[in-house]
This record gives C-alpha cells, structure tokens and sequence, in this order.
C-alpha cells in the first residue's frame, strides 16, 4: 500500500480538516485511498482463513488475532503454507511450507505420493516450521542426511525452521543451515 495524497492536502500532503474561519478547504480522500485500505482489510481477513462478511464486524480484529497468536504464516504465489497433521509431510513438486504445531512427542515421515518428479536429478525441497511451546521429542525419518551430520537438537521450548532437500534420490535435512556445507558423504 502506497501513500495516497488527497485533494487539498495540508503541509506533507497529510489530511486536513476544514476551516471556515480561515478559509481553509478540508482534504478530499482520492479512491485510491479507499480502495487501497479496502483492498488490504480484505486480504488481512481471508489470509487469516476467513471470508469476509458484511454482517461480522470483527473479522479484522479476530485477524490479527490469529496473526498474534501464530495462526497464520507468509504465503506466496510459489510457496503454499500446509499444516502437517499427525507428523506427515506432503511433499510437492514446488517448494512447499509446512507448519507443525507440537505439543506431545511426535514423528515426521515424508509422504511422496504427491510429487511427480521422480527422476534421480529432480530436487525437490520443503520449509518445515516447528512450533513446540514445550520441549517434547521428534523422531525424524532415519534416510536424512542432516547437514550438521546428526539430527539437529530441538531440546528447548521455540520456534524451529527446518529445510528438506531431495537431490539425487537422497532426502538432506539442515536445521537453519545452508545446503551449499552439505558434502553428501
């Protein structure tokens, strides 16, 4: 959203009110300004899961809510948020993002059944977050090859991002790592 300047602007090109005693003109909004807060209220409340409605007046606030709470996470055109449910990440042919919340102890697979890229040179990769209000244990599938060479320490109370790469056939795990330290061997 950019800053819209309105008709009759004061110093700044900020909003001001009209002052007939001074022979002021009051600013105009312009319909880039409504439509540019409309615009963002809307995408603020379907992003959050919900769809607008004209009768709750409180989606905004229930939004940003959600948002607060940890609810709802970054989404793009090329990355598609997926709530893991019961530990089992589905991956896709595009780079996709995971969101797990854990509270009890846990183990992850990867479900390819998905995927169509299936030659020994398609990469595929996958964003994990891990939100685990309290220190719980996570069981990973042991074909990972981990960056750090051991299966990253989870041990406290946090918000984890971890990222999978298939390349060659060989799925690599890295806990906030680059990829390019991974030796393969």
């Amino acid at each position: 959203m950019e800053k819209t300047i309105p008709i009759n602007p004061g110093e700044d090109n900020i909003y001001i009110n009209a002052d007939k005693d001074h022979d002021i003109k009051g600013s105009i909004p312009k319909a880039d300004f409504f439509n540019q807060v409309e615009q963002e209220l809307l995408n603020l409340i379907t992003t959050s899961g919900q769809t607008p409605s004209k009768e709750d007046l409180t989606q905004v606030a229930a939004a940003i809510q959600r948002i607060v709470d940890g609810g709802v996470r970054y989404q793009s055109l090329y990355q598609r948020l997926r709530t893991v449910e019961n530990g089992v990440i589905k991956a896709e042919d595009e780079k996709i993002i995971g969101w797990a919340q854990v509270s009890a102890e846990i183990t992850f697979s990867l479900d390819m059944s998905l995927c169509t890229k299936t030659a020994p040179d398609d990469v595929i990769t996958l964003e994990l977050y891990v939100n685990m209000p309290t220190p719980v244990a996570i069981h990973w599938p042991a074909d990972i090859m981990w960056v750090e060479k051991e299966v990253p320490d989870l041990s406290e109370a946090g918000l984890y991002l971890l990222t999978f790469r298939r390349i060659k056939s060989v799925w690599q795990g890295s806990l906030n790592a680059p990829f390019a330290v991974f030796s393969g061997s």
